[in-house]
């Protein structure tokens, strides 16, 4: 159990990464520990499912886990308490949904031309690193502008990956885009939940989205279908307040940072969504 712990704390520990990546660290480490403990570690079912059920509730920020932990969860009640075989359990599950990125990408390319196109990006997305993955074998001409995004600057991240590839990558503060309105042709974001009238995405979301309506640049949201939520009008869940030391440790007396990792975006501020069911 201890063991299962471990994993569940390097992901929940994670604060730069978006939830495809997250995903994936959570997969893996289930996996090798799995394997290490021949199949199934020594836990109860019962045990089992506090754990994911707890840490499900905890990581809704992200669809796409919460999605995972589901999965667990309805797997080892079909078991009626019997322990399921995990590494046979999680495989299928990556089996599944192992080329989503791709899959999203595709349809994203086969609707929009971003051929020497300028294109605003923001925060991290594992799905928009596979756009350009693909995007590549195409070509380079493509102008990337990536905001750092604060506070913890996972853009920066972002745009490493994105110059590796062989792309220029002209990295901004998170507003540090606005000066550079009239060049660009789209902006491209990512998502962790959709709902029918917004969706949730890393702050400064918002903003790119209102100022781009103004400029009437169309802006691109990219998620797979884990991640649509539309049966629920609205999320009423206040967003976490986050570590207020990320924005500024130790401040003078009487400030006050306050730290969001998360805001709502209206969907009317989106030109259009695409995900695998859109090929």
């Amino acid at each position: 159990m201890d063991e299962i712990k471990r994993v569940l704390d390097e992901v929940r520990s994670d604060n730069i990464s978006g939830s495809g990546t997250l995903l994936q660290e959570l997969t893996t480490g289930l996996l090798t520990l799995c394997t290490e403990e021949q199949d199934t570690p020594e836990i109860s079912s019962q045990e089992l499912l506090y754990l994911f059920a707890s840490f499900r509730d905890e990581m809704n920020d992200f669809a796409v886990v919460s999605h995972f932990c589901n999965y667990i969860i309805e797997n080892i009640e079909k078991e009626n308490a019997e322990l399921p075989n995990l590494i046979s359990v999680i495989s299928k599950y990556i089996e599944k949904w192992r080329d989503i990125n791709d899959r999203v990408t595709e349809a994203f390319l086969n609707s929009v031309d971003i051929r020497s196109k300028t294109v605003l990006l923001h925060s991290q997305s594992s799905t928009i690193i596979s756009l350009f993955k693909k995007f590549k074998e195409i070509s380079h001409e493509t102008v990337i502008i990536q905001t750092e995004s604060r506070p913890v600057l996972e853009g920066r991240k972002q745009a490493e990956e994105l110059a590796q590839m062989g792309f220029h990558v002209n990295i901004v503060t998170d507003t540090g885009f606005t000066p550079l309105l009239d060049k660009i042709d789209m902006a491209i974001l990512g998502a962790d939940r959709i709902y029918k009238d917004h969706f949730i995405n890393k702050t400064g979301s918002y903003a790119i989205a209102l100022l781009c309506r103004e400029k009437n640049i169309p802006v691109y949201v990219l998620a797979d279908s884990r991640k649509y939520l539309k049966s629920v009008y609205t999320d009423t869940k206040p967003e976490k307040l986050r570590t207020a030391g990320e924005v500024w440790n130790d401040p003078p007396e009487s400030i006050s940072p306050v730290n969001y990792y998360f805001e709502t975006v209206p969907i009317k501020l989106v030109s259009e969504f695409f995900s695998e069911k859109d090929q």
